[in-house]
Parts: C-alpha cells; structure tokens; sequence
C-alpha cells in the first residue's frame, strides 16, 4: 500500500536528532514570541482520509519535504488542544479514543509516504506536548514544536514506513522534538 521507503534525508529532517547521540532537543523557536491564548482550531493533514471535521490538507506545505503533519485514523473531534498548567505558552494535544498517530513526509521521489505509530496497548492514548511559536516576521502560520508520548510514557525513537513506529522509556535527558506548522484561526 505505501510506496518505496523513506530516504534517510527525510527521516533526517523529520527526526534531528535520530542519528545523533542522546541529548536535549533545542527547541525550534528562533527569533518568535510566544503566541499567548488557547487556538480555537488547528489545521492539519489526516491523509489520505481528510473527512469533514478531521484533519484538513494544509496547502501552505504542499510539496515541502515535510509535506503533511499528523493526523488520525478514526472520527472526527477525536484530537484536542490544551494550554499546559505548567507554561501557559505550551499546549498539549492529546487523543481522546483510540487512534493511529499517522505522521507523513515525503519519500523519495517527493511521494508522501505514511508511517504509523499504533502501539503495542491496544487502549493507548497518545500524547503530544508542543511549544507554541510564531514564525518570525509572519502572524500565520506559527509553529508547534513537539515531543511525542504515550500514555505508558514512551517516546517515538525512529520511524520506519509501513511500520510502526520504536519507541522507548520517555526520560529527562532523552527524547525526540519534533516541529510541525499550522494554521491558528
């Protein structure tokens, strides 16, 4: 179902820090503030599915090597955005059902390919904790950078196409950012 695997370029602007040794992800918010107030909604991809409600098709990242961000394989309104309790210019976006976390890139060729994470837990729920940036000298779109994590506190360690995705044990000196880009309306 999926085409040809995904070059290690791809993987390499996905997941930084894949290839490198176990350290602290910088966070990817160079030179933006931090946007203040919970979004009303985020647009995202859910490809190829994109149903009404879903994730939509960001157009603005159409034909980038990140070509599409995350979305899920069941109904709509099943994601949802919180500000953290912690830092009130970080969000948490978290299932609220089961679901497939579904990232897409492209592969080669400039094909987008899917990789999901589905879990061993069959009553996972995924975690998505994210620092909300603008983009310098833009009011739309701002960035989420983020780390990803399951309910049994595991981080996605790499990520394969047509498989599902390694994790590990979430610790404080090791775990995977990740950056994706949206509309805010």
């Amino acid at each position: 179902m999926l085409a040809s695997a995904i070059s290690i370029a791809a993987v390499s602007a996905l997941l930084p820090a894949a290839f490198a040794s176990p350290t602290l992800a910088a966070r990817a918010c160079d030179g933006g503030a931090h946007v203040q107030g919970k979004p009303t909604s985020i647009e995202g991809i859910n490809w190829p599915w994109g149903g009404p409600g879903e994730w939509r098709v960001n157009t603005a990242l159409a034909g980038s090597q990140l070509y599409s961000e995350f979305g899920m394989r069941s109904s709509a309104g099943e994601w949802f955005v919180e500000p953290s309790t912690q830092d009130p210019s970080k969000y948490i976006i978290r299932s609220t059902a089961v679901n497939d976390l579904v990232i897409s890139v492209s592969g080669t060729g400039g094909a987008p390919q899917l990789s999901t994470f589905d879990a061993a837990d069959a009553t996972q729920r995924f975690e998505i904790n994210c620092d909300l940036c603008s983009r310098p000298g833009t009011a739309q779109p701002h960035a989420f950078t983020c780390s990803f994590k399951t309910s049994s506190n595991e981080c996605i360690t790499s990520l394969l196409p047509g498989s599902a995705m390694g994790t590990r044990p979430c610790t404080s000196d090791w775990w995977w950012d990740q950056q994706f880009d949206f509309l805010i309306q």
